[in-house]
């Protein structure tokens, strides 16, 4: 869950990022080699804005994944990722696992 949370506000930032620079981020997309090609250009589009969000985003990770750990706190329940065998420990092999998770 967080990490689809952390995906919609990365694209709604860089989205918003990529709106207000509009001109430049055209021109750019236009200017990199195979710009004049329409299939080229809308990848080289999706290659800046990701590249965009990413410089945007990096410095702010250990912010944000607080903020998202407070905004959606971890489950005790059955989709919780860690599941257990009911010693407290996750089995080291796929047979147990796979019986363990049957067994639920």
């Amino acid at each position: 869950m967080r990490t689809g949370l952390f995906h919609l506000l990365f694209n709604i930032l860089t989205a918003a990022a990529a709106l207000s620079l509009a001109p430049w981020f055209v021109a750019l997309v236009t200017a990199a080699p195979g710009g004049g090609n329409p299939a080229r250009a809308i990848a080289n589009g999706h290659l800046l804005f990701n590249v965009m969000g990413v410089l945007l985003t990096v410095g702010f990770v250990p912010r944000i994944a607080r903020g998202l750990e407070l905004l959606v706190p971890d489950s005790a329940g059955p989709s919780s990722r860690a599941r257990s065998t009911g010693h407290g420990q996750a089995p080291a092999t796929p047979d147990p696992a796979l019986s363990a998770a049957n067994d639920q």
